[in-house]
């Protein structure tokens, strides 16, 4: 067994991203409710950003186990987020287990051997340097097929070749893929922040409450009452 770091290069971040909580979502939770004071009440980024990269990354370990049958163990490691979002983008790390390097590298080499026009393509595509971008990775398939154990490469490299297999087989990339299939609510991550909000919260609590216990302890009339 091998540990080593490795990035889950097919993720977008969370800025301007389909993994941005979205504020309508949000807004509607709180209407649902019966919140009125819907600006007094925050979302706990930390705690969503936490728990959408623990499920990312357990999605990804699957994709790469079902869709290009190498197997492995991720567990996530850490979040790192630029401080301004002009040329990054939040990038997910986990500690990426696999039963034996070498038979790991192998068949990720095999796999892009199979897809070398593809992977041609791509690398020239993305990494040769032009007006506004300096590539720090070379932009031939040869290179990066014989420098596969650079981490940089490998998580890309990993990456293009689930995006080749989702999009066969679902119309879609890996990013889209896992988010479609997400079921972590925005509204889990809302509290209220002042002791207005707080207030009226305990109040909603207490009338849902009531609510519930009403719905189990009266039966349903046969009838409408006019």
């Amino acid at each position: 067994m091998k540990t080593f770091q490795f990035e889950l290069a097919c993720f977008h971040g969370f800025y301007d991203s389909i993994w941005t909580p979205c504020e309508y979502s949000i807004g509607e939770a709180l209407d649902e409710r019966g919140v009125t004071l819907r600006d007094e009440w925050g979302f706990n980024y930390k705690d969503w950003q936490k728990d959408i990269c623990e499920f990312y990354t357990a999605k990804y370990s699957e994709l790469i186990r079902d869709e290009l049958g190498v197997e492995n163990e991720l567990q996530y490691s850490f979040l790192c987020s630029p401080k301004e979002y002009n040329f990054e983008t939040d990038q997910i790390f986990v500690d990426m287990t696999v039963p034996n390097l070498n038979k790991f590298y192998t068949k990720v080499q095999m796999l892009m051997w199979e897809n070398k026009k593809y992977l041609s393509e791509v690398i020239r595509r993305d990494f040769t340097s032009r007006d506004g971008f300096i590539s720090f990775l070379p932009n031939t398939f040869d290179d990066w097929f014989a420098d596969i154990q650079e981490p940089r490469i490998l998580a890309q490299t990993i990456a293009y070749l689930l995006n080749a297999k989702t999009r066969q087989g679902w119309d879609m990339g890996v990013d889209e893929l896992i988010h479609d299939d997400m079921e972590i609510y925005e509204e889990h991550y809302m509290y209220p922040e002042t002791e207005e909000a707080k207030a009226e919260y305990e109040k909603l609590l207490e009338t849902e409450a009531e609510r519930a216990w009403n719905r189990e302890h009266w039966p349903e009339l046969p009838f409408a009452w006019e």
